[in-house]
């Protein structure tokens, strides 16, 4: 655990910012239903924009990705009413692509050599239901959805920490086994 750092631009960040948002969906429903929109903009905004700018300060490439994301929040609280409208569709899709993110994640770590359990796929997999879920009733009860909506995110949270506290100690694993190679290999 002592390498284990946390800055604006770490997944452990993004994994901390959505538990934060999935406790208060979870929590207070009621009043969140009302802001929901705007913290999902700036939620977005945040993910976005850390990355960029410290991209900007260290002078090294900006990702395409962060900057995407910093854009699609700035759409959401510019046209806030009418993404109300259909706020719970592309939540519904942005589960879906969650999940397949992580999935995709356990596919590039089990290429590196590491060993994914089963229980590593629930959270996705849970991900994965909830987003379909959402598609097929996205009309049921208001303070339902986001209760659900806040215990999927807080989900896609601990996953993103888990998956990638797991592909850190495996990279460690490796460079620690090539450093000892290369001890090795010089007497």
């Amino acid at each position: 655990m002592q390498n284990l750092k946390i800055n604006a631009t770490s997944p452990y960040f993004t994994g901390i910012l959505a538990i934060l948002l999935g406790l208060l969906m979870a929590i207070w429903p009621g009043q969140v239903v009302h802001y929901m929109v705007a913290i999902l903009g700036w939620f977005f905004v945040i993910i976005g924009a850390v990355p960029v700018i410290m991209s900007l300060v260290r002078k090294s490439p900006v990702a395409i990705f962060s900057v995407i994301v910093l854009i699609i929040g700035i759409i959401i609280l510019c046209f806030a009413d009418k993404f109300r409208e259909i706020f719970i569709w592309v939540f519904g899709i942005l589960l879906i692509l969650g999940a397949i993110q992580q999935f995709n994640i356990m596919t590039i770590a089990k290429k590196g050599g590491a060993h994914v359990e089963f229980y590593n796929m629930i959270f996705p997999a849970i991900l994965l239901l909830a987003g379909v879920l959402v598609l097929i009733n996205p009309f049921a009860v208001e303070k339902a959805i986001i209760i659900f909506f806040g215990i999927s995110i807080i989900f896609y949270g601990v996953t993103i920490i888990i998956n990638q506290y797991r592909f850190k100690r495996m990279l460690d694993s490796v460079k620690k086994q090539e450093s000892t190679f290369d001890i090795t290999d010089k007497q």
